[in-house]
């Protein structure tokens, strides 16, 4: 089996899938988690806000 330009078996190619597979979910694990502590903190900050902070909280919205 041809994969990434390398010849594998088959066996091999299905665990580098698989690996592939894992670090896309922890790396979209990551952004969520990133995306909710934003979204906590913009939900704490009160009062009127500058141009510049208004543009970052809906970054995260």
């Amino acid at each position: 089996m041809n994969f990434f330009g390398r010849q594998f078996t088959q066996g091999n190619a299905l665990a580098m899938v698989m690996l592939v597979a894992v670090i896309n979910i922890c790396l979209s694990l990551l952004q969520r988690n990133y995306r909710r502590s934003g979204r906590e903190l913009a939900s704490q900050l009160d009062g009127d806000l500058t141009d510049e902070e208004r543009k970052k909280v809906k970054l995260f919205y």
